[in-house]
Order: C-alpha cells, then sequence, then structure tokens
C-alpha cells in the first residue's frame, strides 16, 4: 500500500493542471477516502469533534464550528509545551484522548498533509477544515464562479486558489500571478496622456505614487 505522502503527492500531480469544475467534486471525494472521512455522517459529529491545531486557523474553525452547535472537546498540537494548557478556553490533549473516543478530527493548520501522516499512522480518520468547508459549500462556491465572476480568467484564478488550498499546494498560485496586484489589468498598462486616474480609497497614496512613476507621468491628470 502506499504511503499517504506519496498519495497526497500523486493526487497533486493529477489535479493540479485541471481546469474544469468538475474536478473539485472529484478531488474532495478522493482526499476524504485518503482520509477516512468518507465514512462520516452528520451524527458523528453529535458528541463533539477535536481540533488538530491551536493557532489562528484553529480559533476560525473553532468560532465556526461553535455556531453551528458542534462541541469542541479540545486541541491536538505537536508544538512542544502546548499539551496540557488551555486555547479558546479548551484543553490541548494528547494524541491518546483521539484514540480513545474515536470522534472526528477537523486538521486546523494550513498545510495539512503534515498532521495528516500522522494521524493515517495512527488510524484515526480526519478532515482539513479546507476540505470540510469546501465540501458543505460547494454549490455556493460554484455559483460564485459562474454568476459572480465575469471572465474565464476570473474563474480560472478562482479554480486555482480553491485547488491550491485542497491540495496545501500553494506553488500553484504562480501560475495565475498578474504581477503587481493594483496595476494587472491591461488596461491599467497602457500609456495613454488622454486617462484621468481615479485613485478610490485612497490610504496613503503609495499606490497612487507606484503607478505615476511606472506610468512616467502620462495621464491628463
Amino acid at each position: 500500500m502506499q504511503s499517504v505522502i506519496v498519495q497526497i503527492e500523486n493526487l497533486r500531480a493529477a489535479y493540479r493542471n485541471r481546469e474544469d469544475w468538475d474536478c473539485v467534486l472529484e478531488l474532495l471525494n478522493r482526499v476524504s477516502a485518503l482520509t477516512g472521512s468518507n465514512a462520516w455522517s452528520d451524527e458523528c459529529f453529535g458528541n463533539g469533534i477535536l481540533l488538530y491545531g491551536a493557532g489562528s486557523i484553529g480559533a476560525g474553525a473553532f468560532d465556526y464550528f461553535t455556531q453551528q452547535g458542534i462541541k469542541i472537546l479540545g486541541f491536538l498540537d505537536d508544538t512542544p509545551g502546548k499539551e496540557g494548557t488551555k486555547y479558546r478556553g479548551v484543553e490541548i490533549l494528547p494524541l491518546s484522548f483521539a484514540r480513545q473516543h474515536r470522534c472526528p478530527i477537523i486538521i486546523s493548520v494550513k498545510n495539512w498533509q503534515v498532521p495528516a501522516v500522522r494521524l493515517s499512522e495512527a488510524g484515526l480518520p480526519h478532515e482539513a477544515y479546507s476540505h470540510y468547508i469546501a465540501r458543505k459549500n460547494l454549490d455556493r462556491l460554484k455559483t460564485v464562479a459562474k454568476d459572480f465572476l465575469g471572465d474565464d480568467r476570473s474563474r480560472l484564478v478562482y479554480l486555482t486558489m480553491l485547488k491550491a488550498n485542497i491540495l496545501a499546494d500553494y506553488s500553484l498560485y504562480r501560475s495565475v500571478r498578474e504581477g503587481n496586484q493594483y496595476n494587472a489589468i491591461a488596461a491599467f498598462q497602457a500609456f495613454n496622456a488622454k486617462d484621468v486616474l481615479v485613485d478610490a480609497g485612497a490610504y496613503v497614496g503609495d499606490s497612487l505614487e507606484e503607478y505615476i512613476w511606472s506610468h512616467h507621468g502620462v495621464f491628463e491628470r
């Protein structure tokens, strides 16, 4: 049987160049089968869950699940010195607690593959927080792409960012990077002496200054 690391790398290789929206559900299903969360039902969350990662993403996950009425039994965290302390008012527990209670474990760190390997080796089903959110909100994500984004490039950027988070492969961002975030659109790169620039919502004028310098001051006003 292939190791979890190899299987994750195979998923990355298989999906990094897919540009169709059907691949998202397919990818989520394959990841779910890999982590064992495909066997979960809503009833599994009735007795509470564990969050793996007592950090900023863990705090967001804590708030989200609490608002959903799902009890957080505690956190798991490998950081030395954290076990036995508390985060967001709940205890940071040893992995033995997870083995004993066999409750759903949601990985609440950005690079989910590292704890996924440890949990898989311990035989504990789990799911990354980004996967859970994408799976629960897939119809809404598709609606954004279909109804709110007006061009193919924007939809591709959106899909690529979603895949990067599911795969924890942030090198995917390079393929959709446009350069300077303020001057990326083609219309902003033209040099036209009759253009009028409006900077709406200026902070200290740094982006405006950069635009002026990049265009050598060539516009009407």
